[in-house]
């Protein structure tokens, strides 16, 4: 019959296959349930696992890991670190020493200044003041305070006295021939100035680390303030400044 429906002929295979793969499925899913079950297990997992190679990835892993650079690095720069600080410290020292000496000295020839006449209690008052304002770290601690005039074209000594702690070797009187002349200032006939110089040695808290020991010097001149010269009752009580 040329009008007659056509049969399909390929719905009994897709049944076949659909029917065919059922099992096949059904023995995946059975095959693969062990292997889940085994996963489960680690002591299992590492006896059919082949051992991992730790060395290789060890090694890989040190090469790009860079995490112990920073200790290393703070363990090599910490001695270093520690020797600034100190060292830091030793010269902020030094440094407020040297200004305190000078300061000390400032105080010192501000007084004397004031005098009209001066004696050896006024010169042991000073002594004791300067060690009372000078730190403990300072010591072989001297002094020296000269008189020094204007007569004739040049400059002379009228009276020099001393200070210095025990077992110290001092300055010693000033004579006309040690007259530091350049910081002198120009002087009138019959005028004079005070000189007042000091010399101690500091030395640091910690030895051998940042700054050693230093020998401390101020010398200052100032005119004094009410008089033309200042005497001295017991090395020059003149208040004349000689012609030779």
């Amino acid at each position: 019959m040329p009008n007659a429906p056509r049969i399909p002929t390929r719905a009994p295979h897709r049944a076949v296959s659909k029917t065919a793969s059922a099992p096949h499925r059904a023995a995946s899913k059975t095959a693969s349930a062990p292997h889940r079950a085994a996963s489960r297990d680690p002591a299992l997992d590492r006896a059919l696992d082949p051992a991992p190679d730790l060395t290789h990835d060890h090694a890989r892993g040190f090469r790009r890991d860079e995490r112990p650079a920073i200790s290393m690095a703070f363990v090599v720069m910490l001695p270093l670190l520690l020797a600034v600080l100190v060292s830091s410290f030793g010269v902020f020292n030094a440094l407020r020493t040297s200004t305190l000496t000078a300061r000390v000295a400032y105080v010192i020839n501000d007084i004397m200044s004031r005098h009209d006449a001066v004696d050896p209690v006024d010169m042991a008052y000073l002594a004791q003041l300067r060690r009372n304002m000078l730190p403990d770290t300072v010591t072989e601690q001297r002094m020296r305070i000269t008189s020094i005039c204007f007569a004739g074209g040049r400059y002379r000594v009228m009276w020099s006295d001393t200070d210095q702690e025990v077992g110290v070797e001092g300055y010693g009187a000033m004579t006309d021939r040690q007259i530091p002349h350049d910081i002198m200032p120009a002087l009138a006939e019959q005028e004079s100035v005070i000189l007042t110089e000091m010399s101690a040695v500091w030395s640091p808290a910690i030895a051998g680390v940042g700054v050693t020991r230093r020998v401390l010097r101020s010398e200052l001149v100032i005119r004094p303030r009410f008089v033309l010269m200042i005497p001295h009752a017991t090395l020059n009580p003149s208040h004349i400044c000689p012609l030779t």
